[in-house]
C-alpha cells in the first residue's frame, strides 16, 4: 500500500526520456529499450574494444554491450549508475549483458570477474564503486568469482 502511494506521488521515471514507467518496465522504458545502441562484439573480436586494448595486456576477447554517444541513452545511464546512486542500474547491464553474450564461449572460460577499483577518496565521495552491482551480477551468472581485491587505484583522478 504504501508502495503504491509512493509511486503514485513520485512515479518511476525512464533513465533515457524521463516518461513515466509502466508497470512492468524497469529503469528503461520500451521505447527507449528498442533504441538503445547494441554493439556487436559478442559476434566477433573484430571490434573497437578489442583492438583498443589488444597487445596492452594479455586479451583472448573484449567487447562492449552498447556504444557510448554524447547524450545518448547509453551516457544517461552511466551517469545515473556513477553519480545518482542507481546501483540497480549496474544489475540491469550486467543482465543484458549476460543475456546478448550467452552464445559467446569466451565467456565460459572467465575465472573471475575484477572490476576496476575507485581510489579511497573517490569511494568516499561516492558512497560505493558503481562497478559492484555489475560485477556481481555478471559473476553471479556466469558461476565464477567476483575478486575486488586484487587490484588497488593508488593515484586519484579526475572523473571521466
Amino acid at each position: 500500500m504504501i508502495k503504491n502511494l509512493i509511486n503514485l506521488l513520485f512515479p518511476p521515471i525512464c533513465v533515457g526520456c524521463n516518461s513515466v514507467l509502466l508497470q512492468n518496465e524497469k529503469i528503461v522504458c520500451l521505447k527507449c529499450r528498442h533504441e538503445l545502441p547494441y554493439t556487436n562484439h559478442p559476434f566477433t573480436n573484430s571490434n573497437t574494444t578489442f583492438e583498443k586494448f589488444y597487445g596492452r595486456l594479455p586479451l583472448v576477447h573484449g567487447s562492449s554491450l552498447l556504444y557510448y554517444r554524447k547524450k545518448g541513452i547509453t551516457q544517461q545511464l552511466i551517469h545515473h549508475l556513477k553519480y545518482k546512486n542507481r546501483q540497480e542500474i549496474g544489475a540491469l547491464l550486467a543482465e543484458w549483458y549476460l543475456f546478448r553474450f550467452e552464445a559467446n564461449s569466451d565467456l565460459q572460460t572467465v575465472t573471475d570477474i575484477i572490476p576496476v577499483p575507485l581510489h579511497p577518496k573517490r569511494l568516499r565521495e561516492r558512497g560505493y564503486n558503481q562497478l559492484t552491482t555489475f560485477g556481481r551480477t555478471l559473476a553471479d551468472g556466469l558461476h565464477t568469482f567476483y575478486n575486488d581485491q586484487l587490484l588497488y587505484r593508488k593515484r586519484y583522478s579526475k572523473t571521466q
